[in-house]
């Protein structure tokens, strides 16, 4: 039996302004609220998304709103 991976998709911004930002483009995109994550630290705010099969298309919606810092995470 074959199962999906899991896939987290982690971008880096500067603001928590740009990370929000970022998150409404994904719940545009399709993604669930609850699939998104926002981390604010001090000195920097992470957006997370459980992606799955749409990693490459969470992904590309991280970078075009300006992350920093893009990476896959297996779950």
């Amino acid at each position: 039996m074959a199962t999906t991976p899991k896939t987290n998709v982690v971008g880096t911004f500067a603001s928590v302004q740009e990370a929000q930002t970022a998150a409404n483009d994904l719940q545009r995109a399709g993604f669930h609220e609850t699939q998104i994550g926002v981390t604010a630290q001090a000195d920097r705010t992470m957006v997370s998304v459980e992606a799955d099969d749409r990693h490459p298309e969470a992904a590309a919606s991280l970078e075009s709103q300006g992350a920093n810092d893009v990476q896959r995470v297996a779950r």
